[in-house]
C-alpha cells in the first residue's frame, strides 16, 4: 500500500484528487495539508511514502518552501512535485523532489508517478525535463 500526503490549498481540487486516488486499491490518501507549516508537520511526524505537493500554495510560503525544508531528511517522504510551472525541474531537482505532474496531466499520469517514486524512480515528464 503506498501512503500518500495531499498538500494543495485549494478545497475543492485537494477533495478531487483524494476521490481520484480512492478508485486505486494500491493507494492510500493518509493525510491532508493547505498550509505549508501542515505539510511539514505532516512529513516530520507520519508515516508517508509520497507527498503530493501543490507549488503554488497561497500565502507567504511556497511548496518549494517544503521542499527545502524537508530536503535531506531521510524520514520524509518523497516529493511529487503537482504545478503548472514548467520552468522549475533544475530547482525541483536541487531540492530533492523526485517528481513532477502537471496538474493538467489525467489521473492515470499522476497514478504512474506516484507507483514509479514510490517505487524509489522518479518521474518528471520529458517535456518538463528540458
Amino acid at each position: 500500500m503506498i501512503r500518500v500526503a495531499l498538500v494543495e490549498d485549494q478545497n475543492l481540487i485537494r477533495a478531487s484528487l483524494k476521490q481520484a486516488l480512492h478508485d486505486f486499491a494500491d493507494i492510500v490518501v493518509v493525510a491532508e495539508a493547505a498550509t505549508p507549516e501542515r505539510a511539514v508537520w505532516l512529513a516530520t511526524h507520519l508515516v508517508i511514502d509520497v507527498m503530493l505537493l501543490d507549488i503554488g500554495l497561497g500565502g507567504e510560503a511556497s511548496g518549494l518552501d517544503v521542499a527545502r525544508t524537508l530536503q535531506g531528511n531521510a524520514k520524509c517522504p518523497r516529493i511529487i512535485a503537482v504545478t503548472s510551472y514548467d520552468d522549475i525541474v533544475p530547482q525541483l531537482r536541487e531540492l530533492g523532489v523526485v517528481g513532477l505532474v502537471p496538474k493538467m496531466s489525467e489521473i492515470d499520469v499522476l497514478v504512474e508517478a506516484i507507483r514509479a517514486v514510490a517505487a524509489g524512480g522518479e518521474a518528471f515528464p520529458v517535456e518538463f525535463s528540458r
